[in-house]
C-alpha cells in the first residue's frame, strides 16, 4: 500500500500553498537563444512520442523526453536554486506518476497542454505559461491523488 500521506507532503500542489494550489513564480524567462532552441528541440522530441500511440513497456523512454521538456522549460529561470528545488520535486514524484501511468490510460491529451505551455513561454507570455503550467501539475496531482483513493 502506498503511503498518501507522504505523497501529499511531496507533491507539488501541496508545497506551493498551504490550500494545495500550485504556484510556479519561475517562469521568468531569460531571452537567449540557447534556452529558447532547448526548449523547442525538447517539446519536439516529447510531442513526437505523444502523438503516437505508446505502450506501457515505453514509458521509461517517455519519462525521458517528458524530463528532459519540463527541464529545458524552466532552465529559463535562471535561478540555480530553484531549478534545483524544482528537480527534487520531479525525482520525488516521479514513482507515484510511474505507478499511475502503469495502470491508468491517459485521461487527458497531454500533448496539447505541453505543445501549449511551449508555445506561451516561447511567446515570453509570462502569465499564461505560469496558468498552464500551474493547471497541468494541478491535474497531474489530481489524477493520482484521485486514483490512489479509488
Amino acid at each position: 500500500m502506498l503511503d498518501t500521506g507522504a505523497l501529499n507532503t511531496a507533491w507539488p500542489t501541496k508545497m506551493f500553498t498551504p490550500n494545495g494550489g500550485v504556484k510556479v513564480p519561475m517562469l521568468r524567462f531569460m531571452i537567449d537563444d540557447a534556452w529558447e532552441a532547448d526548449l523547442v528541440a525538447a517539446h519536439h522530441r516529447l510531442g513526437k512520442f505523444e502523438t503516437r500511440r505508446w505502450e506501457g513497456r515505453e514509458l521509461d523512454q517517455w519519462e525521458v523526453w517528458h524530463r528532459t521538456y519540463h527541464d529545458a522549460l524552466i532552465r529559463g529561470c535562471g535561478s540555480p536554486i530553484l531549478l534545483q528545488f524544482c528537480n527534487a520535486l520531479h525525482d520525488m514524484n516521479y514513482r507515484y506518476r510511474q505507478l499511475f501511468l502503469t495502470t491508468h490510460e491517459p485521461d487527458r491529451d497531454v500533448a496539447t497542454e505541453h505543445r501549449a505551455i511551449a508555445e506561451a513561454a516561447l511567446a515570453r507570455d509570462v502569465a499564461q505559461s505560469c496558468r498552464l503550467l500551474e493547471a497541468h501539475i494541478e491535474r497531474t496531482g489530481h489524477n493520482i491523488l484521485q486514483s490512489m483513493s479509488d
